[in-house]
């Protein structure tokens, strides 16, 4: 029981999450995904759920103590363009970006919708952000 309740303690803790994150988002669709390789007919986010282009969520990286990811759990994230000052919250649905975009600074994959509504043009690909967890 006891080691449940210190492995409990260490998932729930702040300090696994940053209070703030800041770099780059970028989006991620249907097409994109079959695009590379991981999706079949359906597309499935982490959570087993459609991914939904029109949908408000999110792909995040988030590891726990022992430097494993952890499973989007659907806790809400506040992501802020640092250009414009808009924010757009989003549901954490799923894991990414990939390791080849976090070497790149890129800290949240957003949905078209989601980046859209924060001014974001998907011709430009990315922009500058900063995310925070909602409590």
């Amino acid at each position: 029981m006891g080691k449940k309740l210190i492995v409990l303690l260490l998932l729930l803790s702040p300090s696994i999450w940053a209070d703030t994150t800041t770099g780059w988002a970028t989006y991620y669709t249907r097409e994109s995904c079959k695009h590379e390789g991981t999706g079949g007919k359906d597309i499935l986010m982490a959570n087993g759920q459609p991914l939904n282009d029109n949908g408000m969520t999110c792909a995040l990286w988030v590891t726990n103590a022992n430097g494993r990811p952890m499973r989007p759990d659907g806790r809400l994230i506040q992501v802020r363009n640092a250009g414009n000052g808009k924010t757009v919250t989003v549901k954490w649905t799923d894991n990414g970006p990939g390791k080849k975009a976090r070497a790149r600074n890129v800290v949240v994959d957003l949905t078209p919708a989601a980046f859209r509504s924060l001014g974001g043009q998907l011709r430009d690909g990315k922009i500058r952000v900063e995310t925070k967890r909602r409590e």
